[in-house]
This record gives structure tokens, sequence and C-alpha cells, in this order.
């Protein structure tokens, strides 16, 4: 499987086929710190990760009717912690291949495809998880007028867990979606989304009258999403986003409807220096008061806040170098009461094209 993978990657770094196929090659090298006191071990110096990515990417046919390109990316993250390790890869290490293609079926219309492979594997950072993925995307977008856009596409991704404590998740997603441009510095959007998410385990819990082949049933969510966003430039540009969702169980089978909202501001600060703003806030209210931990006192609904917010300075080097610093801080838990778990990251990374 490495060895498979090691090939991959070197062809898409070659180019996938020479120097007639338009390419892009770039490597990322970080140092960061993460405060978080779930993967401490017997010291504090697991807090710091260090990271590396390979991107490539390549252009393999280019006509009037459409276009195929590959990319490429592999990562790995490794803890400094003074334990000792099994193998040489890291941490974690990441193999993502993607393949995406365009048609062009009339002046207005065009269909998009594309397909995915990706490799996770970790060791010893309990946060995240080793899987094999494999999706498949299609879509359909077109002109409706002269200011109107809009379009539909379909999701189908499959996981298989490394782990044999974990289960499988398998993903068919609907979606769309039209936009109105007001001029180039305003626009605005609508769009819907169905997703169902089957985690191939039988339902957890359930009621002892309930049919035994019901109880019997895999275990699904069912959500669906309704968006509007706006995106506008004022000297800086700005994109803001609402988003109303209902799903039937979250994965350990409880129902919950949620409201999000997510703000992006991005601008020019001067002396090559661009700077990103990000949050996003998310507030669920489950539909069942037996939860893990307690209900809030004197409601009838259980509510779960989710908050990240991140901010991003970049500087620019000629046209091989990027140099960039981020801060986040995300926390999730319960709206009410000090039951949250918060999280505090900053890191250092140098871009830079081979």
């Amino acid at each position: 499987m490495r060895r498979g993978w090691l090939l991959l990657g070197l062809a898409c770094l070659l180019g996938w086929g020479g120097p007639a196929r338009a390419g892009t090659v770039r490597a990322t090298l970080g140092l960061e710190y993460d405060d978080n006191l779930f993967e401490y071990r017997e010291s504090r110096r697991s807090g710091w990760v260090s990271r590396l990515s390979l991107y490539s990417g390549s252009r393999l046919l280019d006509r009037k009717w459409g276009n195929l390109q590959v990319r490429h990316q592999w990562g790995v993250k490794r803890f400094w912690s003074p334990e000792e390790v099994s193998g040489p890869s890291g941490d974690v290490v990441a193999n993502h291949l993607d393949l995406g293609g365009v048609l062009r079926l009339w002046k207005h219309l065009q269909a998009t495809c594309g397909g995915e492979l990706k490799f996770k594997s970790v060791q010893r950072v309990s946060s995240e998880e080793s899987y094999l993925r494999g999706g498949l995307r299609l879509g359909l977008a077109g002109q409706l007028g002269d200011r109107l856009t809009g379009g539909v596409g379909y999701r189908r991704s499959g996981d298989e867990a490394r782990d044999p404590r974990l289960v499988d998740v398998s993903m068919h997603e609907g979606n769309a979606n039209i936009s109105y441009a007001r001029s180039r510095r305003l626009r605005a959007s609508l769009g819907m989304r169905w997703r169902r998410l089957n985690y191939g385990r039988p339902i957890l819990g359930g009621d002892e009258e309930e049919d035994e082949r019901e109880r019997r049933k895999d275990q699904e969510d069912v959500s669906r999403e309704l968006t509007a966003g706006v995106q506008l430039y004022r000297g800086l540009l700005i994109h803001a986003n609402y988003a109303f969702i209902d799903n039937s169980s979250n994965s350990a089978g409880y129902g919950f409807s949620a409201h999000r909202m997510q703000l992006m501001l991005t601008r020019h600060l001067g002396k090559g220096v661009d700077g990103q703003l990000f949050f996003i806030s998310q507030v669920r209210s489950y539909d069942e008061v037996e939860l893990a931990v307690p209900a809030v006192s004197g409601g009838t609904q259980e509510e779960y806040e989710q908050t990240l917010f991140s901010l991003k300075l970049a500087r620019q080097f000629g046209e091989r170098y990027d140099v960039s610093w981020q801060y986040r801080y995300s926390r999730n838990g319960r709206s009410a009461g000090d039951d949250f778990f918060r999280k505090n990251v900053y890191s250092l990374a140098i871009d830079m094209g081979i």
C-alpha cells in the first residue's frame, strides 16, 4: 500500500506525462503549538507539532469542449513527544488523490464529474482516526440569465475504518444552489443540501416494543440544510453565510436542529501582508433531554454550541515563497454552564513552489 502511494505521488510530482501538460508542485513546512490537553502524555512537548505537506496538480487534458485535471496531496504530522513511536512515517500520515473534469455541453451549460481516494494513517493520536475513503461527485451548472447562475450536484463516498473498534461510514448527498450577481462587488446565493449517513451498525438504543427487524436496522442520519449567503467587496472582501440544519439524529442516535453563522473577512493590509479573519458558530438544540450530559436546568432541550475563530496573516516573497502565521480558537460544549472543551492552536508555515 505504501509503495503504491509513493509511486502515485511521484507520478503527480513529475507532471503526469511531461512538460507538455501544465503542472504545479508546492511544498508547505509548518510548526504549530496545540494546547489540546487530551493529546498530552508524559510531557507538554507533545503540544508542539511539525507538519509537512506536498501538493501537485496537473492538467491532463484541455480542449474547447472540456478539461481533465489531477491533484495529489501528501501530508505528515508529528507530535514532539519523548515517547517512542513504531514506524518512521509519523503520528498522522495522509494521501489524497483527486481527479476532476469539466464537459461543456452548451454555451451556458456544463457538466462536472470527479473522484477521490484518500488514505489516512494515525498512531497514538486519540482525536483523529485512520480510514480509507473513496468518493464520486457529479454536477450540472449553467447560466440562467444575465446575472443569475445555478447548479445541482450529487456526491457519494464511503469511509472504511482502519480501527476495528470504529464503524464504516457511507454517505449520499444531493445539493442545489442559485446565485445572483448584482455587480462584481455584490453577490447573493441560496442553497439546499440533503445528506444521508449510514454507520454500518445497528440502531443505538431502541424501544423494546419495536419490531426486531426495525431494531436491527443500521444507524442512519438524514439531514436537510438550507443556506443563504452574501459576498460584498468594499475595500475588503466580506462573505457571510447562514444555515439552518435539521438532522434526524447525530452519530449517537439523537435528533437535533441547528443554526450556523459563518463570517469571513479578507483584506490586503499593506507591505505585501494579507489578513484573513474567519468565524463560525453553530448552536444545536436536541430533541431528547436524556443525553450523556445533564439537561439544562429548567429547559426542555439540551443545547450544544460549537465555535471556531481564526486569524491569519500571510506575506508573499517573490513568486515562489509565502510565509503565514495563524491563530485558531475552538470551543465545543453546552450553551449553559462550564462544560466546554476549549482549544488554542498557534501555527507558522512556509509555502514554496518547487
